[in-house]
């Protein structure tokens, strides 16, 4: 048993923990890499002095090195912060001059962080040193022990970690949406990351599943307009049709086809989904 207990910022915690289930990106404001776990084993949080204490833990999935901008697309508030300008003050504060424009990020993606109730948090173990900078790993009878108490206070939300791979979140439902059209429009090439959004053709809200063949990667304006039924795609040829209640601004996108598409064959639009938007949201 293996497992990491790392450092994590009080704010983040109480923040993700209030956005409910789903997926998140607990990150660092530099590029030093991460390869303490493997997927599926448990990312405890342990919060900083003096609260020396284990509050919640995560299923580790990946670390990721992102862009401030990506990490915000994807992850939005899962990444601990309120909005792109708090997010970047964050960065900003630790390490003053050294931001840049849009700065990398070292992370890990955590599916389905659970959190333990003040009453439940569970003391650090006795070889804990305040030295520690980032975490330290527990593995073998320390690691099964400490998780075995984790796992017993967090209950239900620990269990189902043992179930297989997770259902793919939001947040890295968008991340794999941005990385298979190459961070760019589908619709214009446009690629700065701030202007972009994922638009899904059958929304979760209705029963759409978190596939990348249900979404698009598209410039904010056009993706709003996809989840209005004001812009749809055909399966054939990938040809942008545009309703005529906004024709008079966006008419010139009408009849185009896709400027960007993935390369991989299983995450184009998928034809189910592209006809159940048009037939179920669209309006012409």
């Amino acid at each position: 048993m293996r497992l990491f207990v790392g450092l994590t910022d009080g704010g983040w915690v109480e923040r993700v923990r209030a956005l409910g289930p789903g997926d998140a990106y607990l990150w660092r404001p530099h590029q030093r890499g991460f390869r303490a776990l493997a997927p599926g084993e448990p990312f405890l949080f342990k919060l900083h002095a003096p609260r020396d204490a284990i509050v919640g833990a995560g299923r580790f999935v990946e670390a990721r090195r992102l862009p401030l901008s990506l990490a915000w697309l994807a992850f939005g508030p899962s990444n601990g912060v309120a909005d792109p300008q708090a997010f970047r003050r964050r960065v900003e504060r630790a390490h003053p001059g050294e931001a840049g424009a849009d700065p990398v990020l070292s992370g890990v993606v955590l599916d389905h962080p659970a959190y333990l109730a003040e009453a439940d948090w569970v003391p650090v173990p006795a070889d804990w040193r305040p030295s520690v900078a980032h975490g330290k790993v527990y593995d073998g009878p320390a690691g099964r022990a400490l998780w075995a108490t984790v796992q017993e206070r967090l209950g239900p939300a620990a269990a189902t970690w043992d179930a297989g791979d997770a259902p793919l979140g939001p947040g890295r439902l968008r991340l794999q949406v941005a990385e298979a059209y190459g961070r760019r429009c589908a619709i214009t090439g446009e690629h700065a990351l701030a202007t972009l959004d994922v638009g899904h053709l059958v929304p979760p809200s209705q029963g759409g599943p978190e596939r990348v063949d249900n979404a698009l990667l598209l410039r904010a304006d056009l993706a709003r307009l996809l989840q209005h039924g004001l812009l749809t795609v055909e399966p054939d040829g990938f040809v942008v049709r545009v309703s005529a209640a906004v024709r008079a601004t966006y008419g010139a996108l009408d009849g185009r086809a896709l400027k960007v598409v993935p390369e991989r064959f299983d995450l184009l639009p998928g034809r189910e989904y592209l006809e159940a938007h048009r037939a179920n949201a669209y309006r012409a």
